[in-house]
C-alpha cells in the first residue's frame, strides 16, 4: 500500500509538471504570435500582389518593381519574382489577374530564432479572362525577421 501512494504521488507530480509546461509554452506561442499580427501578414501578401500586378500587367520599370519588392521580400522569393515578371515580358501570355485576398484561416505556426512559418488558407479574388471568382488555397509561407521587421522570404502552395 506504501508502495502505491509513493508511485500515485509521483505520478501525480509528473502530470503537473507536465501541465505547468504546457501552459507555459502556449503562452509564449500566443505570446510571439503577438509579435506578429494578422493584419501585418495580410498587409505583406497584398503589397506583394500589387506589385506583381503592376510588373505584370501595367509594364512598371524593373528597376521599381525590383526596389519595391525588396522592401518585402528575401531570398530566392525575391530572385523568382523578379524573373517571372521579366519572362512574361519577353514570352507574354494571358495570366489570372489577383485583385484581392484575405487570411481566412491560420492552420499553425511555427517560431524558429529569425523565422516564422505558418500554414494558412487564403482566400483570393481572382480576375479570369471570362469570369471572376474566389478560391481558397493553403499556403506555407516563411516570414524572416531582420531588424525587428518581417520579410516574406518562401512562399508555397500547399492546395
Amino acid at each position: 500500500m506504501r508502495r502505491f501512494k509513493i508511485l500515485l504521488t509521483l505520478l501525480i507530480f509528473i502530470a503537473i509538471v507536465f501541465s505547468s509546461r504546457l501552459s507555459v509554452q502556449a503562452f509564449s506561442y500566443q505570446d510571439k504570435f503577438n509579435d506578429i499580427e494578422l493584419s501585418n501578414i495580410e498587409e505583406l501578401l497584398s503589397e506583394r500582389m500589387h506589385i506583381m500586378n503592376e510588373g505584370l500587367f501595367n509594364q512598371m520599370d524593373i528597376d521599381t518593381v525590383e526596389e519595391k519588392l525588396t522592401g518585402i521580400e528575401r531570398g530566392k522569393l525575391l530572385l523568382e519574382d523578379i524573373n517571372i515578371i521579366k519572362k512574361s515580358r519577353e514570352l507574354p501570355t494571358d495570366y489570372s489577374y489577383p485583385f484581392g485576398l484575405k487570411i481566412k484561416s491560420v492552420e499553425s505556426v511555427k517560431y524558429e530564432e529569425t523565422n516564422v512559418e505558418l500554414y494558412l488558407v487564403l482566400e483570393w479574388e481572382i480576375a479570369y479572362k471570362d469570369k471572376q471568382t474566389k478560391e481558397d488555397f493553403l499556403y506555407k509561407i516563411k516570414l524572416l525577421k531582420q531588424k525587428e521587421r518581417y520579410y516574406i522570404y518562401n512562399i508555397e502552395v500547399i492546395e
